[in-house]
């Protein structure tokens, strides 16, 4: 069994925001920020303590008791739908898929742009990161549809670089995904499916991404 609490406090003023966490075990952070018009810059501390499971496992996963948290500094600084963004991170959680463990993986850095446009009801999201960190794409794009309730998605994840573990390469990602919500008197009917195209890819050596998967849900409101 393991305990958690802490508080947060935040505070706006004029543009300005600030807002402070204060947690056990040191699981504290501290986030400030501007905002004035279509400017914005932030900046953060971030503080993640290994869970139970990373720390002793299970009949597959190792125990690591001596897991240390992970902590970072983030930056960003934008205007209107362009964003700057720079992440550091120390002693960063990992999982070794080699030795089924998860460990300190060390220090690394990720910093990119991210661009977000909407024209009408269409809207895409482009992004470029620059990290150490290995699977994370270096391009990625999401171009969608969006209007009365419909909504067509395609996203594609490019240039993986792969892990110690991971060969020489990955696989691009990449999907369709389509939903439909209405509302039918005191009835709401939400149909979507994600990866229309059955679009199966090898994420890491041995797990796939997942396949088709059609979803209907029928809520009744009182």
């Amino acid at each position: 069994t393991e305990r958690n609490y802490g508080t947060f406090v935040s505070a706006n003023y004029s543009g300005f925001n600030v807002g402070v966490r204060a947690g056990n075990d040191d699981q504290d952070a501290v986030r400030v920020g501007y905002e004035r018009g279509l400017f914005f810059a932030n900046a953060g501390t971030s503080y993640r303590k290994p869970n139970l499971y990373e720390r002793f496992g299970d009949s597959w996963v190792s125990a690591n008791p001596n897991l240390k948290p992970e902590e970072g500094v983030g930056y960003e600084v934008g205007y209107d739908g362009i964003t700057l963004f720079r992440y550091d991170f120390d002693e960063t959680i990992s999982y070794d898929m080699m030795n089924a463990i998860y460990y300190n993986s060390g220090d690394y850095t990720t910093e990119g742009v991210k661009i977000r446009e909407t024209f009408g009801n269409f809207y895409t999201v482009i992004k470029y990161i620059n990290t150490e960190q290995p699977r994370v794409p270096e391009k990625s794009i999401t171009l969608g549809y969006e209007n009365k309730g419909f909504s067509v998605s395609y996203t594609g994840n490019f240039d993986r670089a792969p892990s110690a573990y991971d060969g020489d390469s990955l696989n691009d990602i990449e999907k369709v995904d389509v939903s439909y919500e209405i509302q039918l008197g005191n009835q709401r009917v939400a149909f979507s499916v994600e990866n229309v195209l059955d679009d199966v890819d090898e994420f890491v050596p041995g797990y796939d991404t997942s396949g088709r998967n059609i979803t209907l849900t029928v809520q009744a409101l009182f």
